[in-house]
């Protein structure tokens, strides 16, 4: 059997098997979301939380049992980080099983995940019950390591059971807009007149590019998809802040200003006298 036919058919029978194991799913709601986690898992790998890391951008998380549906164990602690494949990714876990359990001394079984590749790494929460059941907890755009580190314990009675799939997302690192007019700044025009808005400083984060364009002209008209260099007339009198905004090509948009103003003056009206 090749890599490829085996990796799919070890998902087929992975996936239901997290599933079921002490799920509050019915077997209807299993076998469509069986189906529906069969593309995200069946290329990865299934790792079983242990004291240590792992490089992935594929897979699944599962609790200490692994794929024989056993649940984890008592008296655990477990510190595991899962790191992506590339540095300029970030981790992101949804959790489709997660029922730990409650009873027992305290503290209760519980999962801590911290924003980074340690636990000196901000915490992102503390969770106990079901409190991830159906959630996403991703690496935030400011952890530059990508990864998440996650703590678990269990007390010394009754079990439990989470799962969760692995994947990569590249977290938004902004294009910054800049731009210059054809006239010394603020640009004071006729009415009609062209303003040429020239956007070539513009520029997206190392590694992406910009990919749209869109001026808003200040009176209440805008241009999507504009081109670098692009030109607008002001048909009234009046004071008009023109502003830049792009998305580059991971879908990230700009925050940052440009504030071109331009004045429009009203048109001169010239009177002769009688000599």
């Amino acid at each position: 059997m090749g890599s490829e036919s085996k990796a799919f058919a070890d998902a087929s029978r992975t996936v239901p098997a997290l599933l079921r194991r002490k799920s509050l799913l019915p077997l209807g709601c299993i076998c469509l979301i069986s189906v529906m986690c069969l593309s995200q898992f069946a290329m990865g790998q299934a790792f079983p939380i242990f004291n240590g890391s792992v490089n992935t951008c594929v897979g699944a998380l599962l609790d200490s049992g692994g794929e024989g549906a056993v649940g984890y164990s008592n008296n655990e602690n477990i510190t595991y980080t899962i790191c992506p494949d590339n540095p300029n990714d970030a981790i992101s876990l949804n959790f489709l099983t997660f029922n730990l359990d409650g009873t027992g001394p305290a503290p209760i079984d519980q999962m801590t995940i911290y924003d980074g590749n340690s636990t000196a790494a901000p915490t992102l929460g503390n969770y106990t019950g079901n409190a991830l059941q159906g959630y996403v907890v991703n690496a935030s755009p400011l952890n530059s390591s990508g990864c998440l580190t996650i703590v678990f314990s269990s007390n010394s009675a009754g079990t439990g059971v989470f799962a969760a799939s692995i994947s990569c997302y590249t977290p938004c690192q902004r294009p910054t807009a800049a731009a210059v007019m054809s006239e010394a700044a603020p640009a004071m025009v006729c009415i009609g007149e062209a303003v040429t808005f020239n956007s070539t400083a513009s520029y997206a984060a190392p590694g992406f590019a910009i990919a749209t364009r869109r001026w808003e002209w200040g009176d209440g008209t805008f241009q999507n998809n504009a081109p670098v260099v692009a030109s607008h007339s002001y048909g009234a009198p009046g004071y008009y802040v023109a502003q830049l905004y792009l998305v580059d090509n991971n879908g990230c948009a700009s925050t940052n200003r440009v504030d071109l103003e331009v004045l429009v003056g009203t048109e001169p009206t010239f009177q002769g006298t009688d000599g």
